[in-house]
């Protein structure tokens, strides 16, 4: 079982008695639900979701936990190999409405980009990006493409992490 450790957050791979308190993240992401073309998402969706990511060879889905707290404050998804393009990708980082802006979601990146680049050797990252997170991220060189609403976008991961 995966588990990561930054400065301020624990990041450990989801189980199933972990979606209730990673519910409230999905529900304050409206954006994810807009993506995700739900009206809603409950404990029967999120129990789906991690049935779909366990039935996946290659996937995995982090919670991301306050160290000082256990408070669930964001989930992350990523896949080892992408079929479509042969490329790991990171499908999904979130953080729960109420806690952003406070640097969380940088600090799961990079601590992502370390562990993909160090303990798997990945030198390039693909995931999806919303205009937003484009312009506000410093998570490494993101393609032009990356200005469009929804993208794709590649970087190689930062050779300091």
């Amino acid at each position: 079982m995966l588990q990561l450790e930054s400065e301020r957050l624990f990041l450990r791979e989801a189980t199933e008695s972990d979606l209730r308190t990673l519910l409230p993240v999905y529900l304050t992401n409206r954006q994810f639900l807009l993506w995700s073309n739900l009206s809603e998402y409950d404990l029967a969706a999120s129990q789906r979701d991690l049935k779909e990511v366990w039935q996946t060879p290659g996937r995995c889905l982090l919670g991301i936990y306050r160290k000082n707290s256990d408070e669930a404050v964001g989930v992350a998804d990523f896949l080892e190999h992408n079929p479509a393009d042969g490329f790991p990708w990171l499908g999904l980082l979130i953080i729960h409405g109420a806690q952003q802006g406070q640097g969380l979601g940088r600090e799961t990146y990079q601590r992502l980009a370390e562990h993909f680049q160090t303990d798997r050797g990945w030198a390039i990252l693909r995931w999806v990006s919303s205009e937003r997170t484009a312009q506000l991220s410093p998570f490494g060189a993101i393609s032009a493409s990356a200005q469009s609403r929804v993208t794709r976008a590649q970087s190689m991961l930062p050779p300091s992490v």
